[in-house]
């Protein structure tokens, strides 16, 4: 398939048409942005707040976007209390304007927020998490150090333009804290994943562990994603810690980058769809 450049370099960044339903507008790319290389070893790309310039961290387990409280200070961005229900009020802070790449949003509000802990990185200004992710489509191609964001708005299931040997498509749901989850089948067993570019590791949530497999250490031989398998996966126990939201709901797996990294990913939120091949 060939790829449309975007049309427009000063786009809104929450606008999205719905003329898929009367038409098959090609694929087209809005943003793509070099992954820049970190010691934390997530996902950062360049963006602009404000006045100035800052890494962001790209994170699609989480349902808000970040801006750590140095971030704010140092871009002299003015904070605002949000009042929350039955609970403290959250601090804001409304950057205007937002500039990813080719992308433009007049103004956003973000949370103010730790970026999992990299606000003592003075490069770092904060995390991009589904609320602004899902209003396009997202890429992961790892292969070519790249983040794209895609406009939504063409045909369901016309997103793989790349050369790939196998493709998964897998129907995905995004649960009310912004994760993606989708099923995935571990040495044989069927298990619903977390897609979560904001952990570095693949974890297994205890609880899982042991009802799927019983109890002590596992070393695993296979994590397919429908068509597309890793063999040999590096899947670590999950600790107390993370595992606070264990329960028969919670996702089993979370799947972080040391696994995407092997994959070229394609979310298509509209579609509700994962498209996913080797990279």
């Amino acid at each position: 398939m060939k790829i449309a450049p975007a049309a427009i370099a000063a786009l809104a960044f929450l606008a999205c048409g719905s003329a898929w339903a009367d038409s098959c507008p090609p694929l087209t790319v809005l943003s793509s942005n070099d992954m820049v290389s970190h010691a934390s070893g997530l996902v950062l790309v360049p963006a602009t707040l404000g006045t100035g310039s800052k890494l962001m961290l790209i994170d699609t387990g989480h349902a808000a976007s970040e801006i750590t409280p140095q971030a704010a200070q140092a871009l002299h961005l003015d904070t605002y209390d949000k009042p929350v229900s039955g609970n403290s009020p959250q601090k804001m802070v409304l950057v205007s304007p937002f500039l990813l790449g080719n992308l433009r949003a007049r103004a956003l509000d973000f949370k103010v927020g730790d970026a999992h802990g990299l606000g003592s990185d003075a490069a770092i200004g904060g995390a991009i998490a589904t609320d602004i992710l899902s209003t396009n489509d997202v890429e992961f191609d790892f292969a070519r150090g790249k983040f794209n964001l895609l406009s939504s708005d063409h045909c369901d299931g016309k997103v793989v333009y790349w050369q790939a040997p196998a493709v998964s498509v897998v129907a995905m749901t995004i649960s009310a804290d912004g994760a993606i989850a989708f099923p995935v089948t571990l040495d044989g067993h069927t298990l619903t994943a977390a897609l979560d570019t904001g952990a570095t590791a693949t974890y297994l949530r205890p609880a899982a562990a042991k009802r799927e497999f019983g109890a002590g250490p596992h070393a695993f031989q296979s994590l397919a994603f429908e068509g597309v398998a890793i063999a040999n996966p590096a899947i670590m126990p999950g600790s107390d810690q993370n595992d606070a939201a264990d329960s028969a709901t919670a996702p089993s797996l979370v799947i972080g980058l040391d696994v995407l990294r092997h994959l070229h990913v394609y979310i298509a939120y509209r579609e509700h769809k994962l498209y996913i091949t080797p990279r």
